[in-house]
């Protein structure tokens, strides 16, 4: 959640599908979650298999000049993706 490229904090697929579930009105700002982690481009990959670990399944990559901007987003899903094509190519 974000506005003009930064951002705000996450909402979770999951997150989503409960508020559905319970037929919930609840403004979106009551779900978002705020204290989350992220990874700068210059992180490595054990760095960001870390704290991906430890996030809610989205971790967003920011600007190491201004955190607040989004830079690209990594879920488990890319890290595999990415994981497997470079394994092909080896």
């Amino acid at each position: 959640v974000g506005n003009n490229g930064t951002v705000a904090g996450l909402i979770t697929r999951d997150r989503i599908e409960q508020e559905m579930a319970a037929k919930a009105n609840a403004p979106v700002h009551e779900f978002v979650i705020s204290d989350y982690g992220h990874v700068h481009p210059d992180h490595s990959l054990e760095v960001v298999i870390d704290r991906l670990g430890k996030s809610p399944g989205l971790l967003p990559v920011v600007s190491r000049a201004d955190t607040q901007t989004v830079v690209g987003v990594i879920t488990p899903q890319t890290l595999a993706q990415f994981v497997q094509k470079h394994w092909e190519n080896r």
